[in-house]
């Protein structure tokens, strides 16, 4: 019995996270801190959390130097890996860009700024598109990226939003899932 009720949990998990928007981004791994990684991505670095842990050495688990877990979220990663920076819609928050939230006072580590480019409204849960300009790098033509998040029409309304506002988008990194890219 208990083996049924934990598959119903998970199917239920997986129907919830399976129904949120995601927005994905390639990047390369710069710097790997134990469950975190550090990415490089077209609108600058951002951080999430690998499937792998390094020792206090700074020792994979495994042979080949890699972490021995080899699980959905990719497995651990390494400096120079090419990941997917997978983003749920439902752990991205919107603020007004002209009120400036303090970084230090948030344990938020991923930070954007952006325009609004439509919004997709639900009955009381919108789906928020907000178009984010590549990071200058000289010389690369990266496109701009949309990414979504999922905001009550309350809060659409408290914050005034429409096509073309500014603002500014935090997430935690414990809610970016980095994944491995196949070669």
């Amino acid at each position: 019995r208990d083996l049924l009720d934990r598959y119903d949990r998970l199917q239920a998990v997986l129907a919830a996270t399976a129904s949120v928007p995601e927005t994905v981004l390639d990047g390369t791994v710069a710097a790997v801190d134990g469950e975190l990684a550090v990415v490089d991505t077209p609108v600058g670095e951002l951080s999430g959390l690998h499937g792998g842990t390094v020792d206090d050495e700074g020792a994979d688990d495994g042979a080949d130097g890699r972490d021995a877990d080899d699980g959905a979220d990719g497995g651990a990663v390494a400096v120079g890996d090419a990941v997917q920076v997978r983003i749920g819609a439902d752990a991205v928050t919107v603020n007004d860009a002209a009120n400036a939230v303090d970084p230090d006072a948030t344990s938020a580590r991923n930070r954007l700024a952006g325009r609004v480019s439509r919004i997709d409204s639900g009955e009381t849960v919108s789906t928020v598109r907000i178009v984010v300009e590549p990071v200058d790098r000289g010389g690369t033509d990266d496109a701009a990226v949309e990414v979504a998040a999922l905001i009550t029409a309350e809060s659409i309304d408290r914050l005034g939003l429409a096509p073309g506002d500014p603002v500014s988008l935090r997430w935690k990194a414990t809610a970016t899932r980095l994944v491995a890219q196949v070669e």
